[in-house]
């Protein structure tokens, strides 16, 4: 088969090492460094005609939301303003109030403390407000959230990103350093193509002008699927995680049946999975629909699998849940559910201890690769500070064995864009966003590539839990999923 000639790199077993190894840190990154120039050379084609048209109807959209805005507050009000965003929403409307009494929450102040927050955060908490029915109680902090959301886009992304095309090859070339984050992650810059938002619909919609230049290249995404949840996984031993995913099961479904207690053969099975799936219950109907399940149970379950890892408080639980389009959880809800998956994955919550007690004994902790990193805050005496590099202490190992594996694949995929090219054949590298890597590549060989990539994602390391890769072909980055 093509995929033996890249299976396996030369030159040592990287895995496992589980003590600081500067030596195989660099030997690990060095491995990453030729797909990274090869993707700093080829960059990544926009169509500026596209991005520019949509920076354009981002601005319409932006002077119908402000005079929406300005109609609803009773006066001109600028959105980006949190001085005259906080005299609205609390002194004229009082929603600060309304909060408290519904939650029992309260907004921050601004970091001078001269008045309460009106930032992002805040806005979203109020966004959040609903009645007995669930209709939002008042629609002014979202539409905020919305102008400055597409100002953002315009500002950061639609409005600069034409300037940054290479004249010469019609290509945007960001520039990845493998560097710079103590968790190994790479970093993009000028433009940072990895902070484009993934999940909004603006998002994909900057995504869509990013493209193919030639009608016969397709673009060709890899991504190792859920890879941070498969290390812990791993790195915990936690029998009812590796269990899920040794029987191939989905991790955030199994948390919210386990977690909410419910019957899983009364939940409809997902309609993209499960395609014309017989309900057997009289009438036709499921007890739980996949709609609600997805957004009441399982939404709320995954947002919380992937807070867990890095610390996440039932404050910024309950956010998270929110600006995920979820329901309104209060604090003390959230905090129940943190200690409920805990307790469910008991395993994960004794080995994120024991990082914590590394961290105490020798100021530092590090991944199953070598990577280390240094929490100098753990010997603070403020405890804010100590509980941040706490966090830090639970989260680096994970995330940076998951950036191990992801470069580990990278150093071999080089070997097969090598392979592709020695015969004529386009097959270019072009963007790793996190745990994701993205090629161009002529559409004769699209099949055949999306196999090997496949399987070099899924191979490069032996873990005590299978590891998923799915892929995707698309003509624009925004259709890939």
């Amino acid at each position: 088969m093509l995929l033996d000639k890249f299976q396996r790199l030369e030159g040592g077993v990287f895995f496992p090492i589980d003590h600081p190894s500067p030596r195989n840190v660099a030997r690990l990154d060095m491995r990453a460094l030729p797909l990274i120039d090869r993707m700093h050379h080829n960059g990544i084609y926009l169509d500026v005609a596209k991005c520019r048209k949509l920076h354009d109807d981002l601005g319409v959209q932006q002077l119908v939301l402000g005079e929406l805005i300005d109609t609803i507050a009773g006066r001109p009000l600028n959105p980006g303003s949190g001085d005259q965003v906080a005299r609205v929403l609390y002194d004229d409307l009082g929603l600060h109030k309304l909060l408290k009494e519904k939650s029992g929450q309260e907004i921050g102040r601004t970091g001078s403390g001269a008045r309460l927050s009106s930032d992002d955060e805040a806005l979203s908490m109020l966004k959040g407000l609903r009645d007995g029915e669930g209709n939002t109680l008042d629609p002014l902090p979202g539409l905020i959230l919305d102008w400055r959301e597409v100002a953002k886009i315009r500002s950061t992304y639609t409005g600069p990103l034409p300037s940054k095309v290479n004249p010469h090859t019609n290509r945007i070339h960001t520039v990845f350093n493998p560097v710079r984050t103590a968790t190994g992650r790479l970093a993009s810059s000028n433009p940072n193509c990895q902070n484009i938002p993934i999940k909004s619909a603006l998002g994909k919609a900057i995504r869509d002008s990013f493209t193919v230049q030639n009608q016969n290249h397709r673009l060709v995404s890899g991504d190792l699927s859920q890879i941070e949840m498969v290390g812990a996984a791993h790195a915990s031993n936690d029998p009812k995680m590796r269990k899920v995913f040794l029987d191939g099961l989905d991790l955030h479904t199994f948390t919210a049946i386990s977690m909410f207690r419910l019957n899983e053969s009364e939940i409809e099975p997902d309609p993209e999975k499960y395609p014309g799936a017989v309900c057997p219950f009289p009438g036709g109907g499921w007890p739980i629909s996949w709609k609600v399940f997805k957004h009441k149970y399982r939404l709320p379950a995954k947002t919380l699998g992937f807070g867990i890892l890095y610390g996440v408080t039932p404050s910024g639980l309950q956010l998270q849940i929110l600006n995920a389009g979820g329901p309104y959880w209060s604090e003390d809800d959230c905090a129940l559910f943190i200690r409920g998956w805990y307790a469910l994955y008991q395993g994960v919550y004794e080995w994120t201890c024991e990082q914590h007690g590394r961290a105490r004994r020798y100021g530092k902790v590090w991944d199953l690769l070598g990577r280390w990193r240094l929490i100098p805050e753990v010997y603070s005496s403020i405890e804010g500070v100590v509980n941040a590099g706490l966090r830090q202490a639970g989260n680096m190992p994970i995330q940076s064995l998951a950036q191990g594996i992801i470069k580990l694949a990278m150093a071999t995929m080089e070997r097969v864009c090598q392979y592709y090219e020695a015969k004529g054949v386009t097959c270019w590298p072009l963007l790793q966003i996190h745990d994701e890597l993205i090629f161009e590549v002529e559409d004769t060989i699209v099949e055949e590539f999306v196999a090997t990539m496949k399987k070099v994602m899924r191979g490069v390391v032996d873990l005590s839990v299978p590891i998923g890769s799915s892929a995707d072909v698309a003509m624009s980055w925004g259709e890939l999923k």
